[in-house]
């Protein structure tokens, strides 16, 4: 009897958090920057030449107007994008969420219309869907995908426009509108905020202007429901070199806690598993720079203990064999030249005909679980 209590004791007192938490009732949470997905018919108003028929009316006289350099017009020039190559972009990223686990709320960043995402849910299985809709001036807006199951529901959806009201100077075509998505889970509101902030090529006075409409939005929310749980997930385009830094304000810095840093500070998350993640979401080879670009950030509600809660050490920067690249510098009269980078986000190419020369995006996804 004696060594069946000590055989007992020793049992639950080696069960890692996590395995505990696996009792519990979980959804999953995923992110997704899925690099330009077009359908291949031109939207008025927006400059998406690129991703037309190389017949198309107009296609060369706009891809020459509307490009900004000479990389961009070369893109536009070359690019004979089509029904056909949608739909292999379309199982490519249908083939990440699947290995992904296919995650109960899925936020995309770069869809162009509703038209692509009803493709992209149709092919994944997911019957919710809601999009943005804003004043990118090549069309690109952010999404969500959703499971309603037994106790995640959804209970409305809006959009809010970002700058106009912050500063007259800030033009709204580098400001895509945040999607705001509520659910309950068991009684409790879950308000997800979809982002994707403006280019780090852009001021960080634009992604400031997002970052207070943001804290704006949170901040009425808990003034009505002081128990609601918050998650923003995006491409906020942050880096560390912003300055006014977005992340830094006062409220978000006291509010919302980036899940990322919390996992590699994690005490009961194996050194292995940190090591093993790529150093960002991103990977820039001009300047050989990784970057966590996207991001998952939670308020306090989510960590307290008491109804839903997010799993910190199930955090992953998803990044499978399969959608890791290597990249090898090569440019002449730098002294970068010879640098082999291994494990780039494998990025897709839209001359591609076939899966295997596809590839995937140029950011990698981002998962975490919420239990109860």
């Amino acid at each position: 009897m004696l060594i069946l209590l000590l055989i007992l004791s020793f049992l639950f007192s080696a069960a890692s958090p996590a395995a505990e938490l696996q009792r519990g009732t979980r959804a999953q949470v995923m992110f997704y920057n899925v690099e330009n997905l077009f359908d291949a018919k031109h939207d008025k108003g927006k400059a998406d030449w690129q991703y037309l028929p190389s017949d198309y009316p107009n296609k060369h006289a706009m891809c020459k107007k509307t490009s900004s350099n000479k990389r961009y017009l070369k893109s536009c020039l070359e690019t004979d994008w089509n029904d056909d190559k949608l739909a292999l972009k379309i199982d490519q990223i249908a083939k990440v969420i699947a290995a992904a686990g296919n995650p109960d709320i899925i936020g995309l960043a770069e869809i162009e219309n509703r038209n692509v995402l009803a493709q992209l849910a149709k092919k994944v299985g997911y019957r919710g869907m809601v999009i943005a809709s804003g004043n990118d001036k090549r069309g690109i807006d952010v999404a969500l995908l959703y499971r309603d199951s037994s106790w995640l529901k959804y209970v409305r959806h809006s959009e809010h426009m970002i700058g106009s009201a912050q500063d007259k100077r800030l033009r709204t075509s580098h400001l895509r509108p945040m999607l705001e998505v509520e659910f309950k889970v068991n009684g409790q509101s879950l308000y997800v905020y979809v982002a994707h902030w403006a280019s780090p090529a852009s001021p960080s006075e634009y992604r400031l202007a997002s970052s207070r409409t943001l804290i704006s939005l949170i901040k009425e929310r808990l003034l009505k429901d002081r128990n609601a749980a918050v998650m923003a997930i995006g491409d906020f385009n942050v880096l560390d070199r912003d300055y006014p830094h977005p992340f830094r304000e006062d409220f978000f810095a006291r509010t919302l806690t980036d899940l990322e840093t919390a996992f590699r500070r994690h005490k009961d998350v194996p050194w292995e598993d940190k090591i093993s993640m790529p150093f960002g979401t991103s990977f820039y080879p001009p300047s050989m720079n990784w970057s966590s670009l996207d991001r998952l950030f939670v308020n306090q509600h989510l960590r307290d203990g008491r109804g839903l809660e997010v799993d910190v050490p199930s955090f992953r920067i998803f990044a499978p064999p399969f959608m890791r690249d290597t990249f090898v510098y090569d440019r002449d009269g730098d002294y970068h030249r010879g640098s082999v980078i291994k494990n780039v986000p494998k990025r897709y190419n839209n001359a591609a005909t076939t899966a295997g020369d596809a590839g995937f995006s140029d950011h990698y996804p981002i998962l975490v679980d919420l239990y109860m």
